[in-house]
């Protein structure tokens, strides 16, 4: 057991004096720590999104809304991005005068691209494929009739905030907003969210 004892210590004295000599040997007395790149994470690629949550009451139709649109941007030059971005947005339908409660939830994917035109002001163009409901009711019954369509949106947006983290607001026009539909659609779209490292 001594001898193994005297055998371990041995090597790891060898091994100290190899790692002494060796840098002896180099004259580096420090050697400097290699400065680490940034990531592609985090200078390519920025993240953003928007929350919603409402309620509203009329004419005895009650309505619950909650939804997220996350989005991911991928910077092809410092001012130019594109990337997906999708949307859900869940609603609950209900009233004292109905006799049933509907929930029906719209979603939507896509592709945009953004310029910044200058630090707080850019310019966003989207393509979505949207499928959105619209209530109607026949008596006491409500019901949901779908609707599905392309969606081509162009417009700006202004983007405030300190760091990396940045709030935003987006207005947007849709170019293929459907003309003969049932429902009245706006083609104006308007958007409040967030950012981080845009």
């Amino acid at each position: 057991m001594k001898a193994i004892k005297c055998l371990f210590i041995g090597l790891i004295f060898v091994l100290k004096l190899s790692d002494i000599s060796g840098q002896a040997s180099s004259g580096l007395k420090y050697q400097k720590q290699p400065t680490k790149e940034p990531s592609v994470v985090s200078t390519k690629i920025w993240y953003g999104g928007g929350l919603n949550l409402g309620f509203s009451g009329q004419s005895g139709l009650n309505v619950l809304q909650l939804g997220a649109s996350p989005m991911v941007g991928y910077k092809i030059l410092p001012r130019w991005s594109v990337g997906p971005r999708v949307s859900f947005l869940a609603s609950r339908y209900s009233g004292r005068s109905f006799i049933n409660k509907i929930t029906p939830v719209n979603w939507g994917i896509g592709a945009f691209t953004r310029v910044k035109v200058i630090s707080s002001i850019f310019a966003h163009a989207e393509y979505e494929i949207a499928n959105e409901a619209f209530i109607s009711f026949d008596g006491p019954k409500l019901y949901a009739d779908r609707l599905q369509q392309n969606n081509v949106y162009v417009g700006g947006g202004y983007s405030s905030g300190q760091g990396n983290t940045k709030f935003e607001i987006v207005a947007l026009y849709n170019l293929q907003t459907p003309e003969s539909t049932l429902y009245y659609i706006s083609p104006f779209t308007f958007r409040f969210g967030f950012t981080v490292n845009f």
